[in-house]
């Protein structure tokens, strides 16, 4: 099984990477090794993640609907991290 379309995102450029990353089928432009992938510009954090990804959409009138995204992270302690700085909004 092999994921075709990115059903839950509406970039598609973002959804075109995930498909090649995924299938190995991502090049770079700067000839790094196949293991080695190009995040582009305008996918980096300024360094506040939050407001990156949310903006000024967390309010408490939408709690319940943002409840149901998630920020991906590889170490609990970030996931922790994130989570107090969101409560920190309200």
């Amino acid at each position: 099984m092999h994921l075709k379309k990115n059903e839950r995102s509406s970039d598609i450029f973002f959804s075109d990477r995930v498909i090649q990353l995924g299938s190995g089928t991502l090049n770079n432009a700067d000839g790094f090794d196949r293991d080695v992938i190009e995040i582009p510009e305008n996918m980096l954090s300024s360094g506040d993640l939050i407001s990156d990804i949310y903006g000024d959409m967390m309010t408490v009138d939408n709690v319940l609907e943002k409840s149901k995204t998630a920020i991906l992270c590889p170490l609990n302690e970030d996931v922790d991290g994130i989570n107090c700085n969101i409560l920190k909004i309200f």
